[in-house]
């Protein structure tokens, strides 16, 4: 019988989709596909593969690979052991990948050999030599200490890994044998997960997830979808992300529908799936969903079994998956790999207008509090201030960080988040930006996501960004990066752009400098505008004199 879902943990969700739908479809990836009985069978024969290697309750083992089945089965190995599962990005450099393995103290990397131009085998190889001098099992390596094991999945090998098949192979000779399947008496507030953040200002900073974090608040989310045994989600974003292995993969299981995997986005692919596998559900960012609709041959495929997902969206986008899309009961959401993935989101009862232009209510087991950024009081409805979080699912703290989990988490428990928000009547979060990208010029407060939505409803803009500069004049100006549309018939320069600006913003909020971009702007594997990468371009442009002329109507008044 199952666990209450405030009790239970990955494991016990896994099992009860085993017992419950046994011979229903699991997983699809290219042309595998297995049951949940398939599936269960090999993640207790990796399971046990692992044990045998020393591998036990409380290690972590790291996973470094695209969206594949073997993933999966490390993840429900992992928690059978009542491990901790540590997520590498598959884009990640050898730099990264060290600080992460290192920091984390990982024992064990669980990997795939190499996808397309990323040879992550010679990427170790050139972070751990010593995986080539000496057998499994027998070697040390100088750059990661923690680390004893390298199992790998695919042709390649080095003398001192293991492979995938053999490590399950393993496992299924000792449980043929007699021996019993591994089933660590995890506690619900075991860490499960170690996910690292984005670490675009600093080194980036291990996020601990128990089963509690993730398991009821992502069960109610899938509620909220209206999820069941016979949803099918795609998943196109990379497991290793907290979108995917703490939200949705969660989201599904805990309903037990299926798992589709694509191991790496393209418009084509994506929606070649969809309309193969009759998907029902997709989580994705605005990026993706701007290149399908942008598609040429999106016209060619049926994608009618989409009917859900959770995205955080512009307003426009939101209401482009609904209606180019044709995706009804999208959600849009709000939260961070710090609150265990989502935190609030809309209902398929919300009005359209709610659904598209907020981030919904908070999750049952969710608080939600809008403070003053300096005086930490609440504010009044409606006016804006940093989105604190209280709640289950919020982290116990960054790993061994105890100087940035004081500063994440306060003393009575919220969680501040740093970005920016308002409470609507009816309790909806509007999300307005991150506090810290606020612009001031002559001391007024300008949030950068008003003026890139008034940027958006320009004809001839696809996407925009806005940062702020340093000023002589007013302290900080708005300084706006701009995508044109190739397909737009009329092409736009700066004039246009400020004179949009000027008959629906106050003065003070007008770009004082416009820089076109011809592809798209720079983001990071979750779809994010890297603001930090832009604003030092942008910095160095005005420094330099390449920004062009400055818009003279910085204004000391609304």
């Amino acid at each position: 019988m199952m666990k209450p879902w405030a009790e239970a943990t990955v494991l016990d969700l896994f099992e009860s989709a085993v017992r419950a739908r046994p011979r229903g479809e699991a997983v699809v990836c290219g042309t595998e596909r297995l049951s949940y009985e398939e599936l269960g069978a090999r993640v207790d024969r990796f399971a046990e593969g692992l044990r045998q290697l020393g591998l036990t309750r409380g290690d972590r083992i790291a996973v470094w690979m695209v969206n594949r089945t073997e993933w999966l089965v490390t993840y429900f190995a992992v928690a059978r052991l009542g491990a901790v599962l540590v997520a590498l990005n598959p884009r990640y450099t050898v730099d990264e990948c060290r600080h992460v393995l290192d920091a984390s103290q990982a024992k064990a990397v669980v990997m795939q050999d190499g996808f397309r131009r990323h040879d992550y085998l010679a990427a170790l190889r050139s972070l751990c030599p010593e995986i080539d001098r000496v057998g499994p099992g027998r070697w040390s390596s100088v750059a990661v200490p923690s680390l004893r094991e390298v199992v790998v999945v695919g042709d390649a090998g080095a003398r001192g890994t293991r492979s995938f098949s053999e490590v399950v192979e393993s496992g299924r000779r000792s449980i043929d044998a007699g021996e019993p399947v591994p089933t660590a008496d995890a506690d619900p507030d075991d860490t499960f997960l170690l996910l690292f953040t984005s670490g675009t200002t600093s080194r980036s900073k291990g996020v601990m997830l128990s089963h509690r974090n993730i398991v009821a608040n992502n069960f109610l989310s899938g509620e909220r979808q209206r999820l069941t045994p016979d949803d099918r989600m795609l998943f196109v974003l990379p497991l290793a992300s907290a979108f995917s292995c703490a939200h949705g993969l969660i989201a599904i299981l805990s309903h037990h529908g299926t798992f589709v995997l694509l191991d790496s986005f393209s418009p084509s692919d994506c929606m070649r799936l969809i309309e193969r596998e009759r998907c029902t559900t997709m989580y994705g960012v605005g990026s993706m969903f701007q290149d399908i609709i942008d598609a040429p041959e999106r016209p060619d495929h049926d994608l009618g079994s989409l009917r859900t997902g959770v995205g955080i969206l512009t307003p426009e986008m939101a209401e482009a998956v609904r209606e180019v899309l044709g995706v009804p009961e999208y959600h849009n959401g709000w939260g961070m790999t710090e609150s265990g993935g989502v935190s609030t989101m809309t209902t398929v009862a919300d009005p359209v207008a709610i659904r598209t232009g907020t981030v919904g209510t908070p999750l049952p087991g969710v608080e939600l509090k809008i403070a003053d950024p300096v005086t930490g009081e609440r504010v009044a409805e409606g006016a804006a201030g940093e989105v604190l979080v209280r709640g289950t699912a919020v982290t116990r703290g960054y790993h061994q960080d105890p100087e940035a989990t004081a500063a994440l988490i306060d003393e009575d428990g919220w969680l501040h988040s740093a970005d920016l928000g308002r409470l609507l009547p009816g309790g909806y979060l509007e999300y307005l930006g991150r506090l810290k990208d606020l612009i001031k010029p002559n001391g007024f407060s300008v949030s950068p996501a008003e003026i890139e939505a008034v940027l958006s409803t320009l004809p001839g803009i696809r996407a925009a960004a806005v940062v702020g500069v340093p000023d002589r004049r007013t302290m900080e100006a708005v300084f706006a990066f701009v995508v044109r549309d190739p397909a737009a018939e009329v092409p736009l320069d700066t004039d246009a752009v400020r004179e949009h600006c000027a008959g629906l913003l106050a003065g003070y909020k007008i770009p004082q400098y416009v820089e076109f971009i011809e592809d798209d702007l720079p983001r990071n594997d979750l779809g994010k505008v890297l603001k930090n990468r832009l604003r030092e371009d942008a910095e160095r442009r005005v420094s330099s004199g390449a920004a062009g002329q400055r818009y003279p109507r910085a204004r000391t008044s609304a």
